[in-house]
């Protein structure tokens, strides 16, 4: 497990919404909320892909928030958008860091609620000028997340849309600044999708690029472009996010792992494994049930409940 020091004060709502069968929701599925004081420096980064979009709210405090080849320096009353399985850092300041709430959701509803805010992979930072009232929202759906009656899901969903709303309310003036290029970000979207569907075969970037309909060497191009890097790293990454999940959920061997993850040999496998997590897979999974696992962005996509900054 992730150790973390006394002072950071975290509310966090994972199993919940599983639970309540929002995963099925094609309109809007909530995943995650939660509401996170940080320490001085506490930072995630660029090797914890999330399954799906989140939006964090800076409620106070100040930090860094770096994705692609964009960096931002963000204070109250801001807030930064990461699109699903893409990478990212942010970090606290070391002097004044930051308490933010965020939501890790999906839906073709709330994907639209965002466009019309006019926020996405090329604009990801966004104003939330009373950030109080987004924590507020917030913190109703964490307290209503402990409740079994028949009304928890309608008054979720009722302070989920009222966030939206706002941010939709809070960022209408940036209209005129808005760039969209859905086009492009079509043909990343879908190379990220088959990457996601062939971990276990050998693919190399040369079929991705046919599979979107692009030249190799622009496919790159244009992937760098949205995601800030690599096709090839990316892929490697997805595939030992994937590695991490069966090392902690089955007991498999490390031979099947590797397979499972496009690996036809072990000793490759357990280079780019170590390279990317920092340990070797069987000292990975040793470490976790030993309860010493204290790398950042090691734990699996979707856990069980706990009281963990958001998704880790």
């Amino acid at each position: 497990m992730i150790l973390l020091r006394s002072k950071e004060v975290i509310r966090v709502a994972i199993y919940h919404f599983e639970l309540l069968g929002y995963w099925g929701n094609s309109d809007a599925n909530l995943y995650e909320c939660g509401v996170h004081q940080c320490d001085p420096s506490f930072f995630m980064d660029e090797r914890f892909l999330r399954k799906n979009d989140i939006i964090h709210m800076i409620v106070s405090g100040k930090g860094t928030f770096r994705v692609g080849k964009q960096t931002h320096q963000l204070n109250a009353g801001q807030g930064f958008y990461i699109p699903a399985y893409t990478p990212a850092f942010y970090q606290a300041d070391d002097q004044e860091p930051w308490m933010y709430c965020w939501i890790i959701f999906g839906g073709v509803k709330l994907n639209e609620y965002l466009h019309a805010a006019h926020i996405d992979r090329r604009n990801p930072t966004f104003l939330c000028p009373n950030p109080q009232s987004y924590w507020a929202h917030i913190s109703d759906m964490l307290d209503q997340c402990v409740k079994k009656d028949d009304y928890v899901e309608p008054r979720l969903f009722a302070h989920c849309y009222k966030v939206f709303s706002k941010l939709i309310a809070d960022n209408k003036q940036r209209a005129s600044a808005f760039k969209s290029d859905f086009r492009m970000e079509t043909y990343v979207e879908e190379a990220i999708a088959h990457m996601q569907k062939n971990l276990s075969s050998p693919i190399h970037i040369t079929d991705i690029a046919a599979k979107v309909g692009l030249n190799p060497n622009y496919f790159c191009t244009v992937f760098e472009h949205y995601i800030g890097r690599p096709p090839q790293n990316y892929l490697i990454t997805l595939r030992m996010q994937q590695a991490r999940t069966l090392l902690l959920s089955t007991t498999d061997s490390i031979q099947r792992i590797a397979a499972a993850v496009g690996y036809q040999s072990l000793s490759a496998f357990t280079k780019a494994f170590t390279k990317q997590v920092s340990v070797s897979p069987r000292n990975y999974r040793a470490l976790y049930f030993e309860g010493r696992l204290t790398l950042p962005g090691q734990l699996p996509p979707k856990p069980p409940f706990h009281k963990l900054p958001e998704g880790e």
